[in-house]
């Protein structure tokens, strides 16, 4: 929210800057009043509209999703949601600062509500007649001539005496007949809803001095010369002003009314005034849209020569037990193929016996974590072929059930899918804290408040990593949050599951009491 305030903020102050420095002084009224109106809308669209650039593709272990294992990596730890601890104390500016907003905006339109209120309240109470498409509502109170709406507020004594000149009447017809009200309004309502932004009032300024230019150019185009009109507006003012909601003479505006209406702009100087305020539009949706990172798709990380294709998991610290991981990943439907029946006791004993030829190597493998692929007895020992594709053929032939009660079998690509994960209501609004994490949502980069638009109910799976070394370089925050919604978690679920690579021999490790992983053989 605080970022969205801020481009607002700016953004309306560099196309303000713009018809400072290109229109103020222009006779290009129409237009004027058009891009005033459009500076405001814009500036408020402008933060909402997301931009998303690719970031760097992020190199993925070609068995295994993430790093699980308990020893910490150079540059990237994962850390499950559930085991961060939250501050426990109250952030009373979290809750002061809302509740200054809503005060301050609450009278604001109070205020604009009360001023509805006395123009509706005066109609009703004085006498109303119909002028030219509007109506005259004569007033006894000595006010300067002005309009709202269709409405036309004049003192009653001056109008029956004949003491309004016609050029008044048509300078606020003008106002009447270009709903220049309407403006107002929408100009009063933005200031009430965003005074923080202190260019909305100066907007708001510009816009109603804009209304006078209009006026008097409808009246100079039809009933007087320059000169007379001048002199008539020098003598109608009387220093009294109406409702500031109100379309009216006023001193303070009159000296640079006279000065405009000397003013004469070419229509080559008028275009290139309105071309030249394109740039500044371009510049500002380009620095104050919201920019978003697209995780790119993880690439497989190549081997090293000389080196085995088998993952080289860490070893665990002294005082955690063996392999113990931060995420419990589950191989459930490690997506090989199986029949419905099984196959016979007789092979499941051929089975074993094959798979029990070679548990010197799968001791020695899951005791060296993977370095030194050797027996027992020092010799470096590896499956025939032979011996590899009988093992596979029967496997492929075991139900579901027998499969899980293998210590050795074949997968399809590398069978890892995160598990189904919901982060807490508490969690969700902690992570909006963008000094300590860097949110993704469906694999792309999202800003720390796009979580205000969803609820824990929408997550199915939330991963926490913290940031270490060369992965903190550059980031502005601590832990990295991938978060995938329901539908999007399912989808992935099913795609991760029809993928169909080369079939993998693998052995089951355990990790802990309640944790396995795989060894790639």
């Amino acid at each position: 929210m605080t970022a969205y305030l801020l481009n607002f903020t700016l953004c309306s102050a560099l196309l303000l800057l713009a018809y400072v420095v290109l229109l103020k002084n222009k006779a290009t009224y129409i237009f004027n009043r058009f891009y005033l109106l459009f500076g405001i809308v814009f500036s408020l669209a402008v933060p909402l509209i997301s931009i998303q650039h690719r970031a760097a593709p992020v190199v993925e272990h070609p068995y295994f999703k993430a790093e699980i294992f308990d020893a910490p990596a150079p540059s990237l730890t994962v850390i499950p949601a559930s085991t961060i601890s939250f501050p426990e104390h109250i952030n009373y500016l979290f809750y002061l600062l809302p509740g200054i907003y809503v005060f301050v905006t609450g009278l604001l339109l109070l205020r604009f509500i009360k001023n509805l209120y006395n123009i509706k309240q005066t109609i009703d109470k004085n006498y109303t007649t119909l002028y030219k498409n509007a109506n005259l509502v004569l007033i006894d109170q000595k006010q300067t001539p002005h309009t709202f709406l269709k409405y036309l507020f004049l003192n009653r004594a001056d109008y029956q005496n004949g003491q309004i000149d016609d050029g008044i009447l048509y300078h606020e017809l003008a106002h009447a007949r270009q709903l220049h009200s309407i403006d107002i309004i929408f100009t009063e309502l933005v200031q009430a809803i965003c005074w923080f932004n202190p260019f909305i009032l100066i907007y708001r300024r510009y816009i109603k001095l804009n209304h006078e230019f209009l006026a008097d150019a409808a009246v100079l185009n039809t009933h007087y010369d320059t000169a007379n009109y001048q002199n008539l507006l020098i003598h109608s003012l009387s220093g009294l002003n109406g409702l500031g909601i109100t379309s009216q003479f006023n001193y303070a505006i009159t000296k640079k009314r006279l000065i405009m209406m000397t003013k004469t702009t070419t229509t080559v100087n008028a275009w290139l005034s309105r071309l030249a305020v394109m740039p500044f539009t371009i510049a500002a949706f380009l620095l104050f849209t919201t920019k978003t990172e697209a995780q790119q798709p993880q690439a497989e990380a190549p081997a090293a020569k000389g080196k085995t294709d088998q993952p080289q998991p860490k070893p665990s610290p002294k005082n955690s037990p063996a392999g113990e991981v931060h995420r419990d990943f589950i191989f459930a439907e490690l997506n090989y193929k199986h029949t419905a029946n099984g196959v016979s006791p007789e092979l499941l004993a051929e089975y074993k016996t094959i798979a029990d030829k070679y548990e010197p190597y799968f001791t020695a493998a899951l005791s060296s974590h993977g370095k030194n692929m050797i027996s027992a007895d020092g010799k470096i020992m590896k499956v025939s072929d032979e011996d590899k594709a009988r093992l596979k053929e029967i496997y492929g032939q075991m139900s579901k059930e027998q499969q899980a009660q293998q210590m050795v079998g074949f997968m399809m690509g590398n069978g890892l899918i995160l598990p189904r994960a919901f982060p807490t209501a508490k969690q969700l609004s902690v992570f909006t804290d963008a000094r300590n994490y860097g949110i993704w949502i469906n694999g792309k980069r999202a800003a720390n408040t796009e979580l205000e638009k969803y609820t824990s109910a929408d997550f199915a799976q939330v991963f926490v990593s913290k940031l270490y070394a060369g992965a903190a370089k550059d980031k502005t925050y601590k832990y990295q949050v991938d978060l995938m919604t329901v539908d999007y978690y399912a989808n992935y679920r099913k795609e991760t599951l029809a993928k169909t690579k080369i079939a993998r021999m693998y052995c089951r490790t355990p990790f802990g009491a309640k944790q396995t992983g795989l060894m790639m053989l």
